[in-house]
């Protein structure tokens, strides 16, 4: 019988790119909640969810090695095969990522919940990941649909030794629409910008193994 090889690894952001980010023109920048999620890392857990507030400039961003503290979404053990999910959020308002932001410091474990308790607005990009799946009771409306997500199916066993970078394409599982106004300048309508299950961008994680 095969040993399942049990792994520990530490995924970080190393670059997100979105086509569409919500339900407004491409802004300058933006904040936007990300989740990774492991499906079934390893026997007799089903699900691990990790959170943390990522700052895009025109859709975009780009970390190096010197912002590990900034790109680093989690750090867990795996073993046989399991599924990686990330999902980003809408493009988030001042007032729903400071929302969020105490929302995780409320459930974190207590040293980090008092700490991230004493956080600002000026903070948010900072938010340190945390393994609860706290957006649906934390936004409302639209904010609440995804901008993106993306799945990939992993063994523990086939991960390189030292690591590797894995590129995930990202889809919208809604769709997204925005407000405009009628060609008879009269009234605003819904128009649709990406459709369900199109494309909308790409995201490269940096795995390492131990």
């Amino acid at each position: 019988m095969a040993v399942v090889k049990r792994r520990d690894i530490e995924v970080a952001i190393g670059s997100l790119r979105l086509l569409v980010a919500g339900s407004v023109k491409m802004p300058s920048e933006s904040r936007h909640a990300v989740t990774a999620e492991l499906v079934w890392p390893r026997n007799g857990t089903p699900s691990k969810r990790y959170t943390r507030i990522v700052r895009l400039h025109q859709n975009a961003c780009e970390f190096k090695a010197s912002d590990w503290a900034d790109a680093i979404l989690f750090k867990d053990a795996v073993e046989g095969r399991f599924a990686l999910k990330l999902t980003v959020s809408q493009a988030l308002s001042d007032s729903a990522a400071e929302k969020l932001l105490r929302v995780v410091a409320k459930a974190a474990a207590s040293e980090a919940a008092d700490k991230a308790g004493d956080f600002v607005p000026g903070d948010l990009d900072k938010i340190f990941a945390a393994p609860i799946d706290f957006i649906a009771s934390a936004l409302a409306g639209e904010e609440r649909l995804p901008a993106a997500e993306g799945l990939l199916v992993l063994d523990a066993g086939d991960l390189p030794e030292g690591g590797t970078v894995l590129t995930l394409p990202l889809m919208s599982p809604d769709g997204l629409s925005r407000t405009r106004s009628a060609s008879t300048g009269k009234g605003r309508r819904r128009v649709e910008v990406i459709g369900k299950g199109d494309s909308n961008g790409e995201a490269a994680l940096a795995v390492v193994v131990s």
